[in-house]
């Protein structure tokens, strides 16, 4: 009876960490897809799905996201840059979240052009060639200080 009650626990504990693992696959994609409409999906999924607030922070970006205030080649270093955090096993928070609110609060700030973007997202994708993502997040915790004070100021 004791050897049974064992069996069975071991299977079950078994059973759980297998779909855990399963599970906890699902929620992360493998990659983001190139498409505004399907990545914007996608990453509120991937958001919503990893903490509460994720789909509350998503309606804030929808508006930026769908507001033309990104252009087509800004959009295409969104999808780069974000298929390259997954790679780097970066979280949906505080990384994904940081990288989309720093983005957006780029593209609304009327100061910065074009050429400023792409300039800011090379920096961004040399960071992220570097085996440690931390500069990376360092990097991206200074831009939303900074953006947060010229807020103020303009």
């Amino acid at each position: 009876m004791k050897r049974s009650y064992k069996l069975l626990l071991k299977t079950l504990l078994t059973v759980v960490f297998i779909y855990s693992s399963v599970n906890l696959s699902a929620q992360t994609p493998a990659k983001f897809s190139s498409d505004s409409i399907a990545f914007f999906d996608e990453m509120e999924d991937y958001l919503s799905n990893a903490r509460k607030e994720g789909k509350d922070f998503m309606k804030q970006f929808k508006v930026v996201w769908y507001g033309g205030y990104f252009s087509e080649t800004q959009r295409e270093g969104v999808y780069a840059v974000s298929n390259i955090m997954l790679k780097k096993k970066l979280r949906a928070f505080p990384d994904f979240r940081n990288y989309l609110h720093t983005v957006g609060s780029f593209v609304v700030d009327s100061n910065q052009t074009d050429q400023s973007f792409q300039a800011w997202q090379g920096i961004l994708l040399e960071l992220l060639e570097d085996r440690n993502a931390r500069k990376f997040t360092q990097f991206l915790d200074f831009c939303n200080g900074l953006f947060r004070e010229n807020e103020g100021t303009g």
